[in-house]
């Protein structure tokens, strides 16, 4: 069964089906030829859940929740900091399903959202289903947070003299993590609950400073 139904600017498959089509290869570059085109698959099978972003038929980032998670296509590290950081990855403290996390990266990234209303009043369904349990159906969306704002904020700090050390302190982070930070490391996107925290840290008063 195939529920069309609009998310924002999105146009939304819904897809029931022992045999999924949206997340085959060759159909995702298809659909997304000359436009963009996110997949997310739920495997109530052996749970081995599955995220594909496509633009232009190039499949730019995609991954599977086995484990580990398989990252594949031309950007395979694009959206990986966030999703470990979401919990895909074995030393991750946020309390998040596989399938959440990718719900998680096509609502705060994407912006593809589902309310009840949505669903209830779709542009196509073949068949008409009775009802609905779809998992895209969630409260407000996990918030991220521009890598860069705070990267240039731990910049900031050092150059006005606060060492990595004391960072990564008053921040509840490894001083690895801040390396990583840094470096690019961690990707384009970081959960809004750990940039706050850095965002929050204070170089001292500068001599001469009133």
């Amino acid at each position: 069964m195939i529920s069309i139904v609009r998310s924002g600017d999105w146009v939304v498959a819904l897809e029931d089906s022992v045999y999924a089509r949206g997340k085959r290869p060759e159909v995702l570059r298809r659909v997304s030829a000359g436009t963009e085109a996110v997949v997310i698959y739920k495997d109530l099978g052996k749970g081995n859940h599955e995220f594909a972003h496509a633009v232009d038929g190039e499949i730019i980032t995609a991954v599977t929740t086995s484990m580990p998670p398989h990252w594949r296509g031309s950007q395979p590290d694009r959206l990986r900091p966030l999703a470990e950081e979401l919990g895909l990855a074995e030393d991750s403290d946020y309390d998040l399903s596989p399938i959440e996390v990718l719900l998680v990266l096509g609502e705060s990234v994407f912006g593809l959202t589902l309310d009840e209303t949505g669903l209830q009043h779709p542009l196509l369904r073949v068949p008409d289903p009775a009802g609905s349990t779809d998992p895209w159906v969630r409260g407000p969306a996990t918030k991220v947070v521009d890598s860069d704002l705070v990267r240039a904020h731990v910049q900031r700090l050092i150059d006005q003299g606060v060492s990595i050390d004391i960072i990564a302190a008053q921040a509840g982070m490894t001083t690895l993590w801040i390396d990583r930070l840094l470096s690019g490391g961690q990707g384009t996107w970081m959960i809004a609950r750990r940039a706050e925290r850095i965002l929050a840290i204070e170089a001292p008063p500068q001599p001469g400073c009133c």
